[in-house]
């Protein structure tokens, strides 16, 4: 059996010929915001939430994100 050697090009390149996107990764502890529903908030509060990017989450296309306020995880 022979191998191809991947000069300068990714496994996923190589296979589809077409480059790979890594624009969806993030830096880990980065700052994130998260939106809040309509249906939680009161007329006043925050559209959205401060939280630090942990991860990325393995069940969906989500990302983990912690809460220091409130010191629990937010997926």
């Amino acid at each position: 059996m022979s191998y191809k050697i991947l000069e300068l090009h990714t496994p996923q390149e190589a296979w589809n010929g077409t480059k790979s996107s890594f624009t969806h990764l993030k830096v880990f502890e980065s700052i994130g915001y998260v939106h809040v529903n309509d249906q939680v908030k009161i007329k006043l509060d925050d559209k959205s939430k401060k939280m630090i990017f942990v991860g990325y989450d393995q069940k969906s296309k989500g990302y983990k994100l912690y809460n220091s306020n409130e010191k629990k995880d937010d997926d």
